[in-house]
């Protein structure tokens, strides 16, 4: 039986030498039925020439006019995906050996569409640390497999916790986009994105998560989601959630959105504080 293709997007923009290494990871992939879409965010002649110089035939990129926008190009990629399944990556992050054969297997055995994410390792400096972003203890009754655990309500996990999946960490069935749409590419969506597209998947989809760590977060000054750009992040969750809570009034008990409405903003009001 023939393995089904997997799509790997990873935007990237004018980080040629950390996109090399996420690259490696990705070809030395014990799973092969891959294509890896890059997609650059402008005209980059250094990432452009490293491209062109690796010997792979299941990688194509794409340049795009420069919008400073992650969420343009991962559509963009979305959209030229072949593949029965589609797994991002950030072009900073590493991969483990094993993580689509242990993830592809994972979905294959589901009746429905889902989405999967895993745990991540934390590098700098050469030094890791596994990181989880689920308390284990509170999944310890949603029990799915050994190694997986089945997420029934997204909203019970994300909304309290702001974004719990890791990017570079997930596949999903392509058809989910048909019922979810795209990634939001509204500016003031930048940094939450994810956080939003997460969240509607969920309220259709199942989500797996698995507590071992397939991938490496490196942390270096040009992470998105450093640390000086938490409470702006955070502040714009929040508008998200509120957004969402407007748009999906059917599906969420308004009592529970206000719940989790209240205790992020009081979150927020410790920070400024």
């Amino acid at each position: 039986m023939e393995n089904p293709l997997v799509s790997i997007v990873i935007p990237t923009c004018g980080r040629a030498s950390l996109l090399k290494e996420t690259l490696d990871t990705i070809i030395t992939q014990t799973y092969k039925s891959i294509e890896i879409l890059v997609v650059l965010d402008g005209p980059d002649q250094e990432t452009t020439e490293l491209l062109d110089q690796l010997s792979e035939n299941r990688l194509r990129h794409y340049t795009l006019p420069k919008s400073g926008l992650p969420s343009v190009n991962r559509n963009f990629g979305m959209q030229k995906a072949k593949g029965k399944y589609i797994a991002f990556c950030d072009d900073d992050d590493l991969w483990e050996r094993d993580k689509l054969k242990k993830q592809v297997s994972l979905l294959e055995h589901q009746k429905k569409d889902a989405l999967t994410f895993s745990s991540y390792s934390l590098v700098q400096q050469k030094a890791a640390l596994h990181y989880s972003p689920i308390p284990f203890s509170r999944l310890a009754r949603k029990s799915l497999l050994k190694t997986c655990y089945y997420l029934p309500s997204l909203t019970s996990y994300i909304l309290p916790f702001i974004n719990i999946i890791p990017n570079s960490s997930v596949l999903f069935h392509r058809s989910i986009i048909r019922k979810t749409g795209f990634i939001n590419t509204d500016i003031h969506y930048r940094g939450v994105e994810d956080f939003d597209f997460y969240i509607r998947v969920g309220i259709q989809h199942r989500l797996l998560f698995t507590p071992e760590p397939l991938i490496k977060y490196r942390l270096h000054e040009a992470n998105i989601s450093s640390s000086k750009g938490k409470a702006e992040m955070n502040n714009k969750a929040l508008n998200v959630l509120k957004n969402l809570k407007t748009s999906h009034k059917r599906i969420w008990p308004a009592l529970f959105v206000r719940r989790c409405l209240k205790s992020l903003e009081a979150a927020l009001s410790g920070l400024k504080a």
